[in-house]
């Protein structure tokens, strides 16, 4: 089984993926991908440069391009996340390999954006309203099919965990998930499933 991580910025992705990898899922990341090209390419990690080399790629060899990337690299014995989905066209290449759910992460925006401040990296916007623009930009509004289109991405969710509350809480919902997940997964891997009832390795 595949699970596809998707949601606004600082929902709580990188939380979930923790968790589901504390289960025994393997993690792979689409952001990871671009920024490693980057890296490759001696660019400098802005948000901009990730946003124009990832646009790029999928003007130039397709809105799957990323997913591809990751999809040769996914085990067929274990129970895999991917995160960093941001683009429909990169859910339409999981969605072919027949075991794949995805599911947003949200959570209100203006805890958001505390998060967000609370984070304080350089790049972030440090006010709500600049906070905004970033995220319209995140969910599509303004950009080419090509683009970041989260708020296309979140319509094809098959599940939605809500983060607003403690560590624990998210990790009793993500088990939930999982286990409702499971009873219509085709391609379960028992063997990679731990006791869900253990705490999130963080």
């Amino acid at each position: 089984m595949i699970i596809g991580l998707t949601g606004p910025i600082c929902a709580g992705k990188d939380e979930v993926a923790r968790i589901l990898v504390s289960m025994g899922f393997k993690r792979f990341s689409l952001f990871d991908e671009i920024k490693n090209e980057l890296k490759e390419k001696n660019i400098s990690l802005t948000r901009d440069h990730i946003q124009h080399y990832a646009d790029s790629a999928r003007r130039k060899e397709g809105v799957g391009v990323w997913a591809r990337k990751i999809i040769k690299k996914l085990p067929s014995d274990v129970n895999c996340v991917v995160d960093s989905i941001r683009n429909p066209g990169e859910v339409e290449e999981f969605r072919e390999l027949g075991d794949f759910f995805l599911v947003k992460v949200d959570a209100p925006s203006k805890l958001r954006f505390a998060r967000m401040v609370k984070r304080a990296r350089e790049q972030d916007p440090k006010t709500f309203e600049e906070f905004e623009i970033l995220e319209e930009k995140d969910l599509g509004i303004g950009q080419p099919d090509y683009g970041q289109q989260h708020a296309q991405c979140f319509a094809f969710a098959d599940k939605t965990v809500v983060n607003e509350g403690t560590l624990e809480k998210l990790h009793e919902i993500v088990s939930s998930t999982v286990d409702d997940l499971r009873e219509i997964s085709s391609s379960w891997t028992s063997l990679s499933y731990k006791n869900i009832n253990e705490p999130a390795k963080i």
